[in-house]
């Protein structure tokens, strides 16, 4: 990027001519910080996570966030001042011919900071709504909220990497997720399968699909993948102990 420009990352293709697929794919935000924790995503065209858009419909495009928003439930694009790199796990296969990782972001310039309908002021306040326990949980970023006299702060390049998905945000911090992992040992019959890294069922801890309290991390789900075993019968998530739908999917 320019001295003057920033940046914010939405959203990755992978265009890969070999007939092996690419293991995973993750970034590095200004040459500084591997958000691998946090975006840990399949190669493979067939997860459908990071597919060629050429070949899939606009909405099964995976996004990390929404660009140029205040929301800061949203707004979890990966910010960058300086530059954002693709890493990528090349696995064990024979990957013999040139392969491209896209990287789609919106560029800006000072000047846009002031364009009305861009952006605008934020209010510093994330509120996260639990329709189905009826709950509401409202979390406040100090550093975003208004002055005592109540004055919001504007969206700018200074307040940049301080936003969601910037990586000198403050707590509490937010981050999109996205990450995937296979059963890293035989599953056993009419046995939940819980992809935790601490019961070796998953390789590493990147790949980790179980979170608990002790974590100090709240998840919100927005969607769920699943590529099925022959043998596989339901999928579902567990939270606090009870399955979520109550039917489990079928798979």
């Amino acid at each position: 990027l320019g001295e003057d420009e920033v940046a914010e990352l939405y959203a990755i293709e992978i265009l890969n001519p070999n007939a092996v697929p690419i293991e995973a794919v993750w970034v590095k935000l200004d040459d500084a910080l591997e958000v691998d924790d946090e975006i840990f995503a399949s190669g493979d065209w067939n997860t459908l996570m990071l597919p060629p858009w050429q070949r899939i419909r606009q909405k099964q495009v995976i996004r990390l966030g929404k660009p140029a928003s205040t929301n800061l439930l949203q707004s979890t694009t990966l910010k960058y001042k300086k530059n954002c790199r693709p890493i990528v796990l090349a696995g064990t296969g024979d990957i013999s011919a040139d392969f491209s990782i896209i990287l789609h972001s919106y560029v800006y310039k000072p000047a846009a900071f002031g364009i009305p309908g861009v952006f605008g002021t934020l209010d510093g306040v994330l509120t996260i709504v639990d329709s189905t326990r009826n709950r509401v949980l409202t979390l406040t970023k100090e550093d975003l909220a208004p002055d005592r006299e109540g004055r919001r702060k504007r969206v700018s390049p200074d307040l940049w990497d301080k936003l969601p998905g910037g990586k000198t945000q403050t707590v509490p911090k937010i981050w999109p997720l996205l990450r995937f992992g296979w059963n890293a040992k035989a599953t056993t019959i009419n046995k939940d399968y819980g992809f935790h890294y601490d019961d070796d069922e998953v390789s590493e801890g990147r790949r980790n699909l179980f979170w608990e309290p002790k974590d100090n991390k709240i998840v919100i789900i927005e969607a769920l993948g699943v590529r099925p075993d022959d043998n596989s019968n339901f999928t579902a998530l567990k939270v606090a102990g009870e399955y979520m739908p109550s039917s489990r999917f079928h798979t």
